[in-house]
């Protein structure tokens, strides 16, 4: 399970935090075991391009929720193509978490497309890379890209998908639950925003599905035949989730948001 928020407490800088006008979603990652709400099964055989999908429609869904803030949220495709986004941060998407091994890494997250797994540690401590003597933080690494494209902050979210079961007119069906954490850093490396850490499936936000799901013990068996109704009920969820991170920000929605 990823662990949401290394951070020790809540960070917020509300006068800075009012001035962002625009912004960019430099990362978004959702852990890839996604188990039962008491720990007593597991979401098991998704495919590679199922995880895509829905990583790619929860992206959709935080790009919807801060733009109804009246942020101007830079597209993916824009971010992704600068040749500074992968200098600064591919490399991310080589180094292991704490304790995995890179095999194992490969199962730990995923993210939508070209989107690297990006997270500020708590201590953030300056480092050299290969292609640069010059140490730096992660925060002024996500500074010096987002100077150059004149955005206001860069958003950096992780996900907690769990699932709860229960049977509706005889058929097994599935609830689905998000939880996530959000840090916002401005282009002057400063971290404006930092959500309280989540623990577990501690998620509120939940979508059920409409469909019967297959069930094997307790085990939900991902079912290629039903993707579109799988699908579905995590985007519902996604977007529940979007939404309520999106309230928990200190700042007042701009005149022109939705």
């Amino acid at each position: 399970m990823l662990p949401l928020c290394a951070c020790s407490s809540v960070t917020i800088k509300k006068a800075q935090l009012q001035t962002i006008h625009s912004a960019a979603i430099l990362s978004l990652q959702a852990a890839q075991r996604i188990p039962e709400v008491q720990g007593q099964g597991v979401l098991r055989k998704m495919d590679a391009e199922i995880r895509q999908q829905l990583a790619d429609d929860a992206l959709d869904a935080y790009t919807a929720a801060f733009e109804a803030l009246g942020w101007e949220v830079a597209s993916t495709e824009e971010i992704t193509q600068k040749e500074t986004y992968r200098k600064l941060f591919q490399h991310l998407g080589r180094t292991s978490p704490p304790g995995q091994t890179e095999s194992a890494f490969r199962k730990y997250t995923f993210s939508p497309t070209d989107l690297y797994p990006i997270w500020i540690d708590q201590n953030d401590p300056p480092r050299a890379r290969p292609t640069r003597k010059l140490k730096r933080t992660l925060k002024e690494e996500i500074g010096a890209f987002l100077t150059p494209l004149r955005l206001g902050a860069g958003i950096l979210i992780q996900v907690q998908y769990c699932f709860r079961t229960f049977r509706r007119n005889g058929n097994e069906r599935v609830a689905v639950t998000a939880a996530s954490a959000l840090q916002l850093i401005d282009h002057r490396a400063q971290l404006l925003y930092e959500s309280s850490p989540i623990e577990g499936c501690g998620g509120k936000s939940s979508s059920e599905s409409t469909d019967s799901m297959e069930l094997e013990g307790e085990d939900w068996i991902f079912d290629p035949m039903k993707r579109e109704p799988f699908r579905a009920v995590f985007k519902q969820a996604s977007a529940a989730e979007a939404r309520r991170l999106i309230h928990s920000i200190p700042v007042t929605a701009k005149e022109n948001s939705k």
